[in-house]
């Protein structure tokens, strides 16, 4: 009987908890995607996948998690809202004991046809999704229809307790409240907002928290040691600006009588002020997990973009080696010759000397330098088609420092000492730059002096550092190399310490796709999750703003009014956390934009672009059923 009342509940309600369910069904979706690659046949006969299957392993466990969140958040929320229902249930006769199952067989149904839902699409789609993240690696792998058993046990297990974590929370929801705080559990949500002066003190405490946050981020974010401070500050400041600011702004909206009583703007005001202090957990918990995931994505998914950008930062030259004579330049032409679709650019031969800087000689790490003379620095620029330098005399110099190795304890420098005949140089630092001419030389501090030719000479035969010949070599077209760079480099001596484009290039595609992979689908998942619990909550809304609505229709108000006040709350709610989390997102993108030397904004605005789609077609959706919802009664 009581899987009988449950199964005509869901049937009666599924427009309500559609999206719910959807939700639920994509996170398993995506739970067994990532966890049938991890497992499946094909990835792991691939060797391009093996260096990024934590990667995967890592974007389980957070779909796991969110999911998990988020299935535990909407029950929470969906038994709270059918109190009242179930304390009619109670006085007709029902136990409580017997509601708690009728809740068990609603949340079973549910759960049960989302897990089978997202199974189902799972399967179906699985091949197509391996072969498009192959495709996006630019790996060629034959990609076989699999249906993955460990992935399924693995994602039964994990929803199963899930499905018992939820059971067990409504049990206890249900069990601790009486029959009277259900039947006053409506009217109990329906208290306002009210402004005073702890109003005030929230809302600069919100101001305060996000300045703080920001100019950390601003000003010290390339220091990893500062982004745990920067994140608990941005996040205290999103909580306090939707309880304090929000609620100060809506405040100041119903004192504007002027405006107030414009239009629809007195209906609106007042139902987001009736309504708002049930929903600003809700709005918190979504602008913040829209950070996250705009973060996130922005993070995978920039870096994916801007590949050949970070590529062409770490290795300047399209092949770079260290000189060991005549053998190895015969190894580079011969190659070349066995290779007619790759044509030679130029090449440049260069020395470099190691010195180490004045005064820590004696110290465990040895701080050095890298110097190079100006006519072979510039004779780099023209080759790589940069601008070339000019010193102003013999003692200055410039420094190459790449930022995202910067040391942040370290002060900034006007002057390079080195040593030079058991004394001293000192330099004076005429310019800075960050982007490098070479990599080779480099990877323990990366800061590399172009000094004068006359100074670097007479370090060099004064036996002060140490003096290496390296050849740089540019391409006409880099992207031909796909065969050519593993050929050079199985034929190079290992002394040659080889390093090319391409391989980077093909490194990075490997490992950004992945991120971009992982990033995209986490991502989905976020905004179907959140998306739906704004939709499942302003549904639910409706039911209980219904007799509102009827009696505004009856002193004149028009359907077309009341559409457009609607429209104008509801455009608040799903609005307000997607414009916190894309300033939030605007401040991390300058930190990343910093430490990886190349724009992010691109990839910023078609995310963003992107996320605001989906909330507004969430938005409509949500629109029309408020709007039908309300009307029943109105027309």
């Amino acid at each position: 009987m009581l899987a009988k009342l449950a199964a005509g509940n869901i049937r009666r309600n599924f427009r309500t908890y559609w999206s719910f369910f959807f939700s639920a069904a994509f996170g398993v979706f995506v739970l067994y995607l990532f966890l049938s690659i991890v497992f499946g046949k094909a990835t792991a006969g691939a060797a391009a996948f093996q260096s990024t299957q934590v990667i995967f392993g890592i974007g389980a466990a957070l779909t796991a998690v969110f999911t998990a969140f988020f299935i535990w958040y909407s029950n929470s929320f969906f038994i709270k809202s059918r109190k009242k229902e179930f304390a009619t249930y109670m006085l007709l006769g029902m136990s409580k004991k017997q509601t708690m199952v009728l809740a068990f067989f609603e949340n079973l149904t549910i759960l049960t046809l989302a897990y089978a839902l997202g199974i189902a699409m799972g399967m179906l789609f699985n091949k197509l999704l391996i072969m498009l993240l192959f495709y996006t690696m630019q790996v060629s792998v034959d990609v076989p229809f699999e249906f993955c058993i460990p992935a399924l046990k693995l994602t039964s297990a994990i929803y199963l307790g899930v499905f018992l974590l939820i059971v067990l929370h409504s049990i206890i929801l249900l069990n601790k409240t009486s029959l009277i705080a259900l039947i006053n559990a409506s009217k109990r949500a329906e208290r306002g907002m009210r402004v005073s002066w702890r109003t005030w003190v929230v809302g600069a405490l919100a101001l305060a928290f996000m300045g703080l946050g920001y100019y950390l981020a601003l000003a010290l974010g390339r220091n990893i040691v500062t982004w745990p401070a920067i994140v608990l500050f941005v996040c205290i400041g999103t909580a306090l600006l939707f309880l304090g600011l929000a609620t100060l702004f809506f405040h100041m909206m119903r004192k504007n009588e002027t405006g107030l009583y414009r239009g629809t703007r007195l209906v609106t005001v007042s139902q987001l002020m009736h309504r708002y202090r049930g929903n600003v957990g809700a709005l918190t918990v979504i602008a913040i997990t829209t950070s996250v995931a705009l973060c996130a994505v922005l993070c995978c998914c920039g870096l994916s973009a801007n590949v050949h950008a970070e590529a062409r930062s770490m290795r300047p030259f399209s092949v770079e080696y260290l000189d060991t004579g005549e053998a190895s330049s015969a190894i580079l032409n011969g190659t070349l010759k066995a290779h007619p679709e790759v044509k030679e650019k130029g090449r440049v031969s260069f020395t470099l000397v190691k010195v180490y800087e004045y005064g820590t000689q004696s110290e465990k790490r040895h701080p050095f330098f890298t110097l190079i003379g100006e006519s072979q620095y510039n004779e780099i620029m023209r080759l790589q088609g940069r601008r070339e330098i000019s010193l102003a005399g013999p003692e200055k110099c410039l420094l190459v420092k790449r930022s995202n190795i910067t040391n942040y304890n370290e002060p900034i420098l006007t002057q390079a000492e080195i040593i030079k005949g058991g004394g001293k140089l000192t330099l004076e630092i005429q310019k800075f730059e960050q982007q490098q001419p070479f990599c080779s030389d480099t990877r323990n501090t990366g800061r590399i002096l172009v000094v004068s030719d006359g100074v670097l000479e007479r370090v060099r035969t004064g036996g002060d550092g140490e003096a290496k010949q390296y050849v740089g070599l540019m391409l006409n077209d880099e992207m031909s190399a796909e065969s050519f760079s593993p050929d050079l480099g199985a034929h190079m001596p290992k002394e040659t310490a080889l390093i090319t484009y391409y391989k980077h290039y093909s490194d990075g595609l490997e490992i950004y796709g992945v991120l971009m992979f992982v990033g995209v689908f986490v991502g989905l998942l976020f905004v179907v999750a959140t998306g739906g619990i704004l939709y499942f909550r302003m549904a639910m809304e409706a039911a209980e703003d219904r007799e509102r609505f009827v009696t505004l229709a009856r002193i004149g108000m028009s359907a077309k009014e009341i559409r457009a006040a609607v429209a104008k709350g509801l455009a608040i709610i799903f609005g307000a956390p997607l414009v916190v989390a894309a300033a939030n997102t605007l401040v991390a993108m300058t930190i990343l934009e910093r430490m990886v030397n190349f724009s992010m904004l691109g990839a910023y605005l078609v995310i963003l672009a992107a996320y605001a789609g989906l909330y507004a077609l969430y938005y409509l959706l949500t629109l029309s059923k408020y709007v039908k919802t309300v009307a029943d009664r109105t027309v």
